[in-house]
């Protein structure tokens, strides 16, 4: 019998979407209907730039929205055709407030520096080993924005390891300012900005 093939990694899955066109270059909507919500250039330290981390950023679709806000923004995705796209997106005046890097977010510790990011952004991607470092990542005061799928009604839609429980995102930020929660179980979709409390508070 000939010899199975080699199932597709996640890196050469999303390489081939993306080199097929398969993307939105349009931001998430519900990112931009809560954009009042992110961190703006007047709450930051004088000096400081804004920073933030767009995990499994694909594309990049998210990643010009939040440059465009004035962030500088470290875009980490498993796929380098992503990646490259992203690049040959952002406009010139843009390139030095970009930093992008090829990591699998699923193949073992993943190396996110604590307190580095006014805001970390995560859309339609759940990697539950990941959620503690994305809390460590957020600087006190920074904010986290999470949407992805999200299981209620009748069936999954995707596997229970990429589906949000009903109200995980809530108990795992259980201790910060929540500044905006919802569960769309038509659309199988659930949103999370919260904010992590100030340095010095309990």
């Amino acid at each position: 019998m000939p010899e199975a093939p080699e199932p597709e990694s996640a890196q050469e899955r999303w390489n081939r979407r993306y080199a097929a066109g398969e993307f939105s270059r349009l931001p998430s909507p519900r990112l931009v209907e809560l954009s009042h919500l992110l961190p703006h250039a007047t709450s930051r330290p004088p000096g400081r730039p804004l920073r933030a981390l767009d995990l499994a950023c694909g594309a990049g679709r998210n990643t010009l929205y939040l440059l465009s806000l004035g962030y500088e923004v470290d875009a980490w995705d498993v796929s380098d055709e992503g990646l490259r796209i992203l690049r040959e997106e952002v406009p010139a005046g843009n390139r030095d407030r970009l930093r992008t890097r090829q990591v699998d977010l699923e193949a073992g510790p993943v190396d996110i520096p604590p307190q580095a990011y006014d805001l970390v952004v995560v859309t339609l991607y759940l990697h539950r080993p990941l959620l503690p470092h994305i809390r460590r990542a957020v600087r006190p005061g920074g904010v986290v924005f999470y949407h992805s799928f999200y299981a209620a009604g009748p069936g999954l839609r995707h596997r229970p390891d990429h589906t949000l429980r009903p109200g995980e995102l809530l108990d795992t930020f259980r201790d910060w300012e929540v500044l905006h929660y919802g569960e769309d179980a038509v659309r199988g979709l659930a949103t999370l900005v919260a904010r992590r409390p100030p340095a010095g508070t309990s």
